[in-house]
């Protein structure tokens, strides 16, 4: 846990002076553990904002490629439903003269 006293002065000071401070040993003991575990904590709160930030962006992505395939999807069954159309018009237009043919 970190006292109160340290976190607002590791607040004041800002994280790379914190860094450089626990690096040159400025900090000892009890201080020093504690600027660390402050280090960690903001380190992993970044970390976390950046993976939120890039799920955020994957599930865009993932409903913009929902949407497109959605579109395709339904181009592909008007081109299925015209080509069906298209096959009947021509059996009809093959077996016509044979049907409409008078005997003789």
């Amino acid at each position: 846990m970190i006292r109160q006293i340290y976190r607002e002065e590791f607040e004041q000071s800002g994280v790379d002076d914190v860094r450089k401070h626990a690096a040159a040993s400025i900090y000892s003991g009890d201080k020093l553990l504690e600027a660390l575990e402050w280090l960690n904590k903001k380190d992993r709160g970044w970390l976390v904002t950046e993976q939120s930030a890039i799920a955020r962006d994957a599930a865009d992505a993932a409903w913009v490629s929902a949407r497109a395939s959605q579109s395709a999807n339904r181009r592909a069954t008007i081109a299925l439903v015209i080509s069906g159309f298209s096959a009947l018009v021509a059996i009809a237009a093959i077996i016509l003269p044979y049907l409409t043919k008078p005997y003789g």
